[in-house]
């Protein structure tokens, strides 16, 4: 649900904190209300305000999706109150949509206890905290590319990476420009969830990738509430 962005922050908060979403929230996760005030309250901005409420919406669209589920005061752990707050911080830097859904499913993975190191998802938060959009988006169709296919026993890593051509899946389903790709799968390695091919391979000379086990993880992760 679209926001508009042309109304006054005053009467925007008031209409937010009025809203099912928001409502909805808190009825299930009634600790949340204040810390949420606070935090779009203090954000004059129209569009920081709006990702603040979209990131609600998603947590609300996966709070509707649990069954039989309590909730406990996660804010009473430093631990839990850091990984929420990075959850909110990394929604609000900018305006990828994908990005504030997978930081929603990744809290609530966490909030269900579907996940055995609530550290690893701090980590996974802090990863994808400072991808651009364009970067989100690629890494899903990175990860759906490999996914799609299955590799055979005949098959190398580097034969499999060059199957799937995920570098021609970049370029039409992200836009991103043939001479950019490397720059981006760079990137992308820096979380430490993509890495390129390396090793003797004959006519090889590189700028091909292989998933790491931590990505199925994290994918993992974004399931565990569907």
């Amino acid at each position: 649900m679209e926001r508009e962005l042309n109304i006054l922050p005053e009467k925007r908060i008031d209409r937010f904190m009025n809203s099912a979403e928001f409502k909805g929230v808190i009825q299930i996760i009634p600790w949340l209300g204040p810390y949420i005030s606070e935090k779009i309250s203090s954000r004059e901005n129209k569009f920081i305000q709006a990702r603040i409420e979209f990131f609600i919406q998603d947590l609300y669209s996966e709070i509707n999706a649990m069954k039989d589920v309590t909730l406990v005061n996660w804010l009473e752990s430093e631990e839990n109150y850091d990984i929420f707050n990075i959850a909110i911080e990394s929604s609000v830097q900018n305006r990828s949509r994908e990005k504030s859904l997978m930081n929603a499913k990744l809290l609530m993975s966490a909030l269900r206890g579907d996940v055995e190191d609530l550290g690893l998802v701090e980590e996974f938060l802090y990863s994808l905290k400072d991808l651009s959009p364009i970067e989100i988006k690629a890494l899903a169709v990175i990860y759906h590319a490999f996914n799609t296919y299955e590799k055979s026993e005949h098959e190398n890593e580097l034969q499999f990476s060059v199957k799937i051509k995920w570098r021609e899946l970049l370029i039409e389903k992200c836009l991103i420009q043939e001479d950019d790709i490397d720059f981006i799968v760079k990137r992308l390695e820096n979380t430490g969830l993509i890495s390129e091919i390396t090793g003797g391979f004959l006519n090889y000379s590189g700028g091909q990738i292989k998933i790491n086990k931590t990505f199925k993880k994290l994918i993992k992760n974004l399931h565990t509430s569907e």
